[in-house]
């Protein structure tokens, strides 16, 4: 999972700033919302965190708006916000709810409703793949039995007596009690670490592991079978790359101690920054696994892998700032 750098202003889009042409004449963001809270807010509607109510609730579609997946998808490109695998060639993705509309799940209790004056709004709003966003039953790295994950309605929180449950109280007295990473707000990074066998745990940091990275891992399902194997893949190709790399670079110091035709030479210092620039495509901004690609070029730092690199003033650590 990697930082998003989203703008948090509300997207120029129909949904969100056309004024109907009947009444109420307001946008049908706004529509929604105003159905949304009076219904949901209502005490003759819930009560004890069940539906008491023969009505109907109202629906919601903002989130459904076609114009609005275009722009989600402008900000996340084809890549799961979560786990950061490209699902643009294979499968549909979700708009997920950060925060979930209907109900809030937390452990073994559920909350009806859920944040339902948040259902439409643009910081709510993320592209997920079903893996994370719906619950499946998946083999975990590590586990001898198949698991049933995906985020679909959690929310957990540090302290229950701080979850707002009304569309007028402040959102962010939930924060300092938030567990689950919200990667357009937090950085991942501060709190998942990865490893070169595809697998991740919460980053420790003073002896203690991260509750975010703990609770997101298990929230979003980042440790299935299937998506540790395809982070494994990746890592190995980055290391092949890299050692290519480092091959050419060490060839082609040998090289000048005994060649001196510079056409020649020339053509190995292509060979060079060809290899240079493959290993750098791995870390444009569309590709797999960025955080993992960023924890293997750590850990390689710190075993001392980058020296022939360095020799001749390549800087491996600029991949990842």
């Amino acid at each position: 999972m990697m930082k998003i750098n989203r703008n948090p202003a509300t997207p120029d889009l129909p949904v969100y700033n056309r004024n109907r042409t009947r009444a109420p004449k307001v946008p049908p963001y706004e529509k929604e919302r105003d159905e949304a809270c009076n219904f949901f807010s209502d005490p003759a509607h819930f009560a004890d965190n069940k539906k008491i109510t023969d009505k109907k609730s109202p629906s919601f579609t903002v989130y459904k708006n076609k114009g609005l997946r275009t722009e989600l998808i402008k900000v996340f490109g084809t890549k799961c916000a979560y786990c950061e695998s490209d699902f643009g060639a294979v499968t549909p993705s979700d708009v997920e709810h950060f925060r979930p509309k209907n109900e809030i799940t937390s452990g073994e209790f559920e909350l009806k409703p859920g944040y339902y004056w948040l259902a439409g709004d643009w910081t709510n709003l993320l592209l997920s793949c079903v893996d994370c966003n719906r619950a499946r039953e998946h083999k975990v790295a590590n586990q001898p039995q198949t698991l049933v994950l995906g985020k679909t309605s959690q929310f957990p929180l540090a302290d229950e007596n701080v979850r707002v449950r009304h569309h007028e109280s402040q959102i962010d007295l939930e924060a300092p009690s938030q567990l689950l990473i919200d990667p357009c707000e937090d950085d991942p990074e501060e709190h998942l670490e990865f490893f070169p066998d595809g697998t991740v745990r919460a980053r420790v940091r003073n002896g203690v592991a991260s509750p975010r990275g703990e609770a997101s891992i298990y929230v979003y399902a980042l440790l299935r079978h299937e998506l540790v194997i395809k982070r494994k893949a990746a890592l190995d190709r980055l290391d092949i790359a890299v050692t290519h790399l480092e091959k050419q670079v060490a060839f082609r110091a040998q090289l000048s101690a005994v060649v001196d035709d510079p056409v020649f030479l020339a053509q190995q210092d292509e060979l060079v920054e060809d290899a240079l620039a493959g290993v750098a495509s791995m870390f444009s901004p569309q590709e797999e696994y960025l955080a993992a690609k960023r924890d293997w070029v750590r850990s390689s730092e710190a075993a001392g892998k980058f020296d022939t690199l360095r020799e001749v003033q390549i800087e491996p650590m600029d991949l990842i700032t």
